[in-house]
C-alpha cells in the first residue's frame, strides 16, 4: 500500500483474463483504463476460464474477462457480453482442406479433434460440441489441453484439427493453417464477469 501511495495510486483492481483471447480490443481496454485511472493499480491475472470463475467467487479477483459467455445462470455471478469473435478451424499444414476458402463444420465430421478441456473452459467446450452437433456429428476428441496455445501445438504436430477463436491465428505459426468456418453461428461471444451487484468504482469503467 505504501508503494502504491508513493506512485500516486490510491486503489487496486485485480482483473483476470484469458490469454488466448487477448485481442487488440481487450488490450485497448486495459490501456484506456490505465490512462483514465492513473490512481488505480490495475493488476492483471492470466488464468483459464474455470480458474477465473473460482477466483471471482472466492473474492480473489474483482472481475475477469472469462472468455465464452455461459449459456446458463451462475449463482452469485453476473456476465456482461463485451465482444464477439469468429471461430476458425486450425489445420495441420498439408491437410486436405487447406486449399478451401471456407470450411463447413460437416466437412470435419470424420476428423480427429484436439480441444481445450471442459474442465478448463467449460463454456467454450460446450460451444464447440454444440456446433458439431448442429452439423450432425459428435467430435472424435483424441487429445485435450488446458490452454488454447497448447492445443495449437498439438495441431502443428499433426494430432488433429481444432476450432478456436480467430485471435489465435496470431500464434498459429507456419505449421498450422487457419480457415474461416462457413456455418451460421460459428462465433464466440466474450463476457466480463463479476460478483452479483453493480460494479463499484473504477470496475464499472472496464
Amino acid at each position: 500500500r505504501a508503494k502504491r501511495a508513493a506512485r500516486g495510486e490510491t486503489a487496486r483492481l485485480d482483473i483476470g483474463f484469458v490469454s488466448a483471447v487477448l485481442n487488440p480490443e481487450l488490450i485497448g481496454r486495459f490501456q484506456r483504463f490505465r490512462q483514465d485511472h492513473p490512481g488505480v493499480q490495475l493488476t492483471l491475472h492470466d488464468h483459464p476460464p474455470a480458474e477465473l470463475m473460482r477466483a471471482i467467487a472466492e473474492g480473489r479477483l474483482d472481475g475477469a474477462f472469462v472468455g465464452a459467455t455461459p449459456t446458463t445462470p451462475t449463482a452469485g455471478m453476473v456476465f456482461i457480453p463485451w465482444s464477439r469473435e469468429p471461430l476458425m478451424v486450425y489445420l495441420p499444414r498439408g491437410h486436405r482442406l487447406q486449399a478451401a476458402g471456407k470450411v463447413r463444420m460437416s466437412d470435419l465430421a470424420a476428423e480427429s479433434f484436439v480441444m481445450v478441456a471442459a474442465e478448463s473452459a467449460p463454456c467454450f467446450s460446450q460451444l464447440i460440441h454444440e456446433l458439431c452437433g448442429h452439423a450432425g456429428f459428435r467430435p472424435k476428441v483424441v487429445q485435450e489441453a488446458l490452454r488454447g496455445q497448447a492445443v495449437m501445438v498439438m495441431v502443428a504436430a499433426g494430432a488433429g484439427v481444432a476450432i478456436l477463436p480467430a485471435a489465435m491465428a496470431r500464434i498459429a505459426g507456419e505449421a498450422v493453417v487457419a480457415r474461416p468456418l462457413a456455418d451460421k453461428g460459428a462465433s464466440v461471444t466474450y463476457a466480463f464477469a463479476h460478483r452479483t451487484g453493480a460494479p463499484e468504482g473504477p470496475l464499472h469503467d472496464l
